[in-house]
């Protein structure tokens, strides 16, 4: 065999060897990214969060009963004179915290009636009111000094100088308050309940006789609308007018 017939056969050797290193590397590359390799994943999940408004209206007339009537009973005999305390105290079971205000809708009110309906947000005595509109002579300043008092809701009367009762729509009353849920997790921004929200309805003193034997029906209301991402509600935002969470005349819930 020549010297280049022998140096033609080392090549090949050494190729052929080369080929093997090659291959088994390829081999053992494969077989690394097979078993030596790694992945994290992650998982989870969201629940909307509620409100869910709970509570009973009671009234008290003057005062009395101390401990209050279901609103579901009617007042057979309010007089001239007579201020009707209207509250319930709320209670939010849901996880979300809540503006809370109280709320009425005049549902029925006779046009004789109208103009001697006086409402407040809050508890207002009869004896603050009486003493208001004894102290005015004439049936006009009368009206004047009832519109004066504190708490006085504008379009919540009839009276001659005021706005006219609401008949139909829902007016809100008082103080926007915040309420806590208590429900799992529940949000914290506020108070814990119970809250007493409440309203007036004072019967003018000045009534004459063609106010007898009239009717008003209302509905009193406990309205709630989330209070996170809605860091400023005021009385008159429209939003109110959506509000489902609701207290009526005969929810106990």
């Amino acid at each position: 065999m020549t010297q280049q017939q022998q140096d033609n056969h080392k090549n090949r050797k050494l190729i052929a060897a080369l080929a093997l290193i090659i291959a088994a590397v390829a081999i053992t590359t494969g077989v690394i990214f097979a078993f030596f390799s790694d992945v994290i994943t992650g998982s989870g999940s969201a629940t909307s969060g509620t409100l869910d408004l709970r509570g009973s209206f009671k009234y008290q007339v003057n005062g009395q009963p101390s401990g209050g009537t279901a609103i579901t009973t009617s007042i057979a005999n309010l007089n001239p004179g007579d201020a009707v305390y209207i509250y319930g105290d709320i209670t939010n079971v849901g996880n979300k915290s809540a503006w809370l205000r109280a709320a009425f809708s005049g549902a029925t009110i006779d046009a004789a009636l109208k103009p001697y309906i006086y409402a407040y947000s809050g508890n207002v005595t009869q004896a603050s009111l009486l003493a208001a509109e004894n102290a005015a002579a004439a049936s006009t300043a009368k009206d004047t000094a009832l519109c004066a008092i504190s708490g006085y809701v504008a379009g919540g009367n009839g009276g001659t100088g005021c706005a006219a009762f609401a008949s139909t729509g829902t007016t809100g009353v008082g103080t926007v308050q915040t309420i806590q849920g208590t429900g799992t997790g529940a949000e914290t921004d506020g108070t814990a309940g119970p809250i007493t929200v409440g309203f007036t309805l004072y019967f003018a003193g000045y009534a004459p006789n063609a106010a007898q034997g009239k009717t008003l029906a209302i509905s009193a209301r406990a309205e709630g609308l989330q209070y996170r991402n809605n860091p400023s509600v005021t009385l008159t935002d429209t939003r109110w007018s959506t509000a489902e969470s609701t207290v009526g005349i005969n929810d106990t819930n």
